[in-house]
């Protein structure tokens, strides 16, 4: 399991951050690593995306730069497997970290609480230098979890998240738009076994681990955590979703044919208009010819066919007939609204409800 602690849209903040050159702001940083014993063990170090050289300590890091012309630059454990992505824009005045681990299950406890030691200390160092972004996170990659629906646009905020950091500007204004998570992460309640630590005035840190016995553990977490940030939050649905979470469906390049109510010859997807109030004996045959379609790969007329879906006037139909899926060779069952747009009331997914 790889964990990832992530923090973006760092600006540089003091008048002597601003009047460094390139070279001489990336040797200001790599020096206050020497202070952090997270990243001791890091002995390589070069360009993103190439083969990174042995570093015998970050005082020859120091060295290299003049030989270096790109501005991402990578530390790390190892030559190929980045641990840490340190990417720097000194055009935009930005900067952004990346901590990447792949654990074992027995190590994962011991590995956050060095994600978060090593944000503390960052965060203690810079202080004075930098504008931290209001929210980074720890969080896991490539784990398979559940969500309600509809799903929703999370921007900054990590849908995987275990661990939320939150840096409150000084500004109040800088709030605006994610104040009410913001507001309910460092000051309402929370779930119960989630913690909550004011580390100052500024920072906090909502730990949503609780007493994690195993990694398995970790997806109902990560579930109950969104589900969480949906109540407490004002984040938009996502805009190929309605309100029930049905999924919008775009036909392209689609055409009428003699067998198809709309075809596409862009992947060969069939659309097929049918009334379903029941399912007669009609409709029953009308089906078994889609289904016979789908066996042999192509329409009537020679058209290819990679799959087959039904079209019905309402949302009753679909959701009543949705079963036939599981008996027929039938993708999906749509359904029009009154503007004209497709809906698919079952969208593939790892959906709670």
């Amino acid at each position: 399991m790889k964990l990832l602690l992530k923090s973006q849209g760092i600006k540089y903040n003091s008048i002597e951050s601003l009047c460094l050159n390139d070279e001489d702001f990336l040797k200001v940083i790599i020096s206050k690593f020497d202070k952090i014993n997270f990243v001791k063990s890091f002995k390589y170090f070069g360009v993103d995306g190439e083969t990174k050289k042995e570093i015998k300590d970050f005082n020859s890091i120091k060295k290299q730069l003049k030989k270096i012309s790109s501005k991402t630059y990578v530390i790390s454990d190892g030559a190929n497997e980045s641990m840490l992505d340190l990417e720097v824009s000194f055009e935009k005045k930005r900067m952004s970290f990346y901590l990447i681990k792949t654990v074992k299950e027995e190590s994962f406890t011991k590995f956050v609480a060095g994600f978060i030691k090593f944000f503390e200390i960052f965060y203690e160092l810079f202080d004075d230098k930098l504008v931290f972004d209001i929210v980074s996170s720890i969080s896991v990659l490539s784990m398979e979890y559940v969500e309600p629906r509809p799903p929703r646009v999370w921007k900054k905020f990590n849908p995987a998240g275990l661990i939320d950091i939150i840096v409150l500007p000084k500004e109040k204004d800088n709030m605006a738009k994610t104040q009410k998570i913001i507001q309910s992460l460092c000051f309402g309640e929370l779930p119960p076994l989630v913690k909550r630590l004011k580390c100052n005035d500024k920072m906090f840190l909502i730990n949503w681990l609780g007493e994690v016995n195993n990694t398995s553990e970790i997806s109902e977490i990560i579930s109950n955590r969104i589900i969480w940030y949906y109540k407490n939050s004002d984040f938009s649905i996502k805009s190929s979703y309605n309100e029930m979470g049905d999924e919008m469906v775009s036909i392209f390049n689609s055409s009428s044919t003699d067998y198809l109510t709309f075809y596409s010859q862009f992947n060969q997807k069939g659309y097929k208009g049918m009334i379903i109030n029941e399912l007669d004996e009609y409709n029953l045959k009308k089906i078994q010819e889609l289904n016979e379609w789908m066996k042999q790969g192509k329409c009537p007329d020679g058209n290819p066919l990679s799959e087959i879906n039904i079209i019905v006037p309402s949302r009753e139909q679909a959701v009543n007939f949705n079963f036939l899926l599981q008996k027929f060779n039938i993708n999906s069952i749509l359904y029009a609204s009154d503007d004209g747009k497709l809906w698919d009331p079952f969208p593939k997914g790892n959906w709670l409800n």
